[in-house]
Parts: structure tokens; sequence; C-alpha cells
């Protein structure tokens, strides 16, 4: 089998539990469905949809689409449009044997079926074969801009696109740099920074709008399209939040704000494949995750080298959720993992040498991430005597 084919795609803007469960509901009809009853099955399901007629057609149109291309299910002329959802609402959606493999697979083992749904992915989705290929390389910093207080006041009181572009880029390159960025990379990121931060001024007052938009589309549309440039990565802002989505829901990949290294978003792989697709474009015939018994034997090394070098030579407490970002990015694994391998390390050494103390969080851990939680106890902060 060849390996994925190449050229542009679309990712469907749902999570990958939806889009089992179509398949499931596709599957358990031995009549087919129609467009409309698969609307209203992610309506039923999701807690924010509302009750407008056309509620969840695009979540069913980008399902039932990504069903038909991966070869699992077959369905007639979708709505690409709300002006086309009650004329189309009767359109057949029928599942193939394939899909029907699939979610009988679904039944017996999610986990499984999780898994070849993601070979799938490798093999039919270039963008998400490229993010993850790029992800399993190297960990892949995000320079977020979260905050008005990453501007300076003074600038924004007085409109120059020039000087503020110049503030957002050094910004970004600086913090990247911090991390061995390339040079030359930085250089192509302060300049996509400048081109399109100029596009976005001539589109838009952009000093008239409240904190809050403001910082969303300079994220938005000059920040994460700039790093993508910058990454030659081929595919917009939107479809790379949809990639981050997918592949935090395969436990393929994972991210963290809380590195102390870097101020944004650190993604970062969390299997392997089979093949390698670091190695060729060779379909992708298995997953290796690294789950529970791969990290256990490996996480005490790995957290004692992370906590001495936020503690350095004060040996106190340090921050858990830092702590965490080094240990799971450095060994590649998903956070959730984190909790399970220190609870089984502290039931290990029950009080003997080396010895682990925790505290209980002096704040909530970062927006998007857990609390790091043993049993019913949150743990925030974390000292090691060895």
């Amino acid at each position: 089998m060849s390996g994925t084919p190449r050229g542009t795609d679309t990712i469907p803007r749902v999570r990958i539990p939806q889009i089992f469960d179509v398949l499931s509901f596709l599957a358990d009809s031995a009549g087919g469905r129609t467009f409309d009853e698969v609307r209203l099955l992610l309506r039923r399901r999701s807690h924010r949809a509302s009750a407008s007629p056309d509620a969840m057609s695009t979540a069913a149109r980008h399902i039932l689409d990504d069903l038909q291309r991966l070869g699992l299910a077959r369905v007639g002329t979708l709505p690409r449009k709300r002006s086309e959802v009650e004329r189309l609402k009767h359109t057949p959606c029928e599942i193939e044997e394939a899909g029907a493999l699939l979610a009988a697979r679904y039944r017996e083992s999610r986990g499984r079926a999780f898994d070849e749904l993601l070979v799938l992915w490798m093999n039919r989705h270039p963008y998400f074969r490229t993010f993850m290929v790029r992800v399993l390389r190297a960990p892949l910093y995000v320079p977020d801009v979260t905050s008005i207080k990453q501007f300076n006041r003074g600038l924004l009181s007085k409109p120059d696109p020039a000087e503020l572009a110049e503030q957002i880029a050094e910004g970004c390159e600086k913090r990247l740099l911090a991390t061995g960025y390339p040079a030359e990379r930085g250089e192509t990121l302060k300049r996509e920074i400048y081109d399109r931060l100029s596009e976005v001024w001539r589109k838009s007052m952009l000093l008239e709008l409240d904190s809050k938009a403001l910082v969303d589309t300079v994220e938005d549309n000059v920040v994460l399209p700039a790093m993508l440039a910058a990454e030659e990565l081929p595919f917009d802002a939107v479809t790379f939040e949809r990639l981050l989505w997918a592949a935090e829901d395969f436990l393929c990949a994972a991210w963290t704000s809380s590195h102390p290294e870097f101020t944004g978003r650190v993604v970062f792989g969390t299997c392997g494949f089979e093949p390698s697709p670091l190695e060729g474009d060779s379909a992708v015939t298995g997953i290796i995750h690294r789950g529970r018994a791969f990290a256990e034997e490996r996480f005490f090394p790995s957290l004692a080298s992370a906590y001495r070098q936020l503690a350095g030579a004060s040996h106190g407490y340090v921050d858990a959720y830092a702590l965490r970002a080094l240990v799971c990015a450095g060994m590649g694994i998903q956070p959730r993992l984190f909790a399970r391998c220190l609870e089984t390390l502290l039931l290990n050494l029950k009080g003997e040498q080396p010895k682990i103390f925790t505290e209980l969080p002096f704040k909530p851990p970062p927006k998007g991430e857990d609390y790091i939680e043993i049993g019913t106890r949150r743990i925030g902060q974390l000292k090691l005597s060895e």
C-alpha cells in the first residue's frame, strides 16, 4: 500500500468520539439513515447545540464527508450551506463493510477502534500526517499571544502598525530563540508577522477593538499563521487547532502551557507508528503506545532530572504543573499518565529514600490543563529528597 496522498486536505471540525457516535448509528440500521437523522443524533448528544432547525448540520456534514473519504460510509449529496439543510434532509447515508467492521470493533474495544481510525487518518489525511511528523520529530513551540499584558499600553494608545508588528515579532522571536529555535526560521517568523499585521491593519481598526478581541485577532490572524509559515506547515490556524483536537482524542499528541522554558504552548508527540513516518512515506500499519508500562519504568529518573532542573540548589518545593510539563514533554507521554505514575511511585517508596513530599496547589492549573490528582488529593507543589 502506498503512503498518504499529498495535496490539500479537509479536517472535520468535530471531536473523534462524535465520529464514532455517527459510525455506530449508521451500523445499527439495516436500511441506512438520513442526513437529518444523523444531525438530530448529534444534537441530542451535544450539550451546547441550539434549538435551531439546522443545529449541528455542519458537524453532521463534516463527519459524513470524512466517513465517505475514509471508505467507511456511502452518502448522497450533503448540504453545503444552511439554505440547503431542509431540502437535503433526506439524503441517504449508509454504512460500508469497512465501516461496519470498525463499528463492531468499537463495541468490543474502544481503544483498538481508536487506533484503527488513527491509522486511517495517518494514511488518508495528509495534513494530519504532516502535523504528526512535525511533533514526533521535536516539540513544536507555539508563541501564543493570550493577554493584553503582552502589549505595551503606551504603544496601543498611539496607532503605529510598524511598531506594533515589531513588538509582537520581537516578543515571539525572543521566546522561541531561547528554546534553540533556528535563527533563520526566526527571521521568517518576524517577516510573516510584519506582513500579516499590515494586512490585518488594512482590513480592520485593531485599536478600536476591546482587549479580548484585539488579543484574539492578533493570535488567530497574525501569530499562529506566522508560526505555521515559519515551520513550513501547509495548513491555516483553524486547521491547526482541529488537528490538535484530533491528536488529543487519539492520544497521539499533547500540549502544555506550563513548560518552564517557554511561555506559550509546547506540543509534543505521545506515541509511535509502524513503520515510522519519520523514515519515509510508507503507509502506517500500527500504533506504538507509550502507556503505563512504558512510563513507569522510566518515570523516576525523568522526575528526578526535572526536579533538579526546577529546584536548583534550593532543593525546595517546585511547581507541580511545570514539573509535569518537563516530564511529559521529555518522555513523550500523555499528561494524565503523570499522576498515575506519581501515585505508583509514592506507593512503592512507602517512606523509604528517596522521599517525595507534596503540597496542595495555591492556584488552579493553566487553562486547558487538568489538576494533578492522586485519589482525592490535588498536588500543586512537590519536593524530592534523594
